[in-house]
């Protein structure tokens, strides 16, 4: 049987009460119920199962950029080595100058979205936190015609959810457990039992995949090392 069916998906209410959402955050629940020809407590149940789901982060104000005097907006394309890669795209997302970040598969590997008040924090930028790229691009914005936040949806997409024990991926419907208070999601009753007995401070037997994890990062090192 193709575990794809089985996958929990977006149907077509909740792509709708989604777009609406993306379009207008503050709408009335009883008029946003009222669009998608639903009650309100069944989208106000719908919400807040997409929120535990995590496909949607939280509710924000987008304010618009070319409304604020002297900025400088910039795409940063690089190309840095794998072995100086690491932890490089995340720690870069924790700066507050750095509004995207993406790893990417071509010419480049690393494409940034980053804003500043002059031209020459730009350069900075690059020389103090991009030294070990090999080669950079940058391309200052001059105008934005078009520029949409959140994604494109469609009916029947599938959720992409990992294990809260394991951390795999989960291609099946998850299994979920309210603990402490907390909703857990989890690719298997495996994997929900040992994590249930982890947070009662048992011993667990490491799962076969995170020790092969762990042995291919040891023997990593141990190359390099040489």
């Amino acid at each position: 049987m193709n575990s794809r069916n089985h996958r929990l998906k977006l149907d077509r209410k909740d792509v709708e009460i989604l777009r609406t959402l993306q379009e207008n955050a503050r709408i009335p629940l009883k008029e946003l119920a009222s669009k998608v020809g639903l009650s309100i407590p069944a989208v106000r149940a719908r919400i807040d199962r997409l929120m535990d789901l995590g496909v949607i982060k939280r509710f924000t104000v987008i304010v618009d950029p070319s409304r604020i005097a002297e900025r400088v907006r910039a795409l940063i394309l690089c190309r840095v080595p794998a072995d100086r890669l690491g932890n490089l795209p995340e720690e870069l997302g924790k700066l507050e100058s750095v509004t995207e970040v993406h790893t990417l598969a071509g010419s480049y590997n690393l494409a940034l979205k980053v804003e500043f008040r002059e031209i020459g924090e730009v350069t900075r930028f690059v020389h103090e936190r991009l030294s070990g790229a090999v080669d950079v691009e940058v391309l200052i914005v001059s105008n934005t015609y078009k520029e949409e936040y959140g994604a494109t949806l469609y009916p029947d997409e599938a959720i992409r959810m990992r294990c809260d024990f394991c951390h795999a991926l989960i291609v099946e419907r998850p299994v979920i457990r309210e603990i402490g208070g907390g909703r857990y999601y989890f690719s298997s009753e495996e994997c929900a039992d040992a994590f249930e007995r982890k947070l009662r401070g048992e011993e667990i037997e490491i799962p076969w995949w995170e020790k092969q994890t762990g042995e291919r990062s040891r023997a990593g090192k141990r190359r390099k090392g040489r």
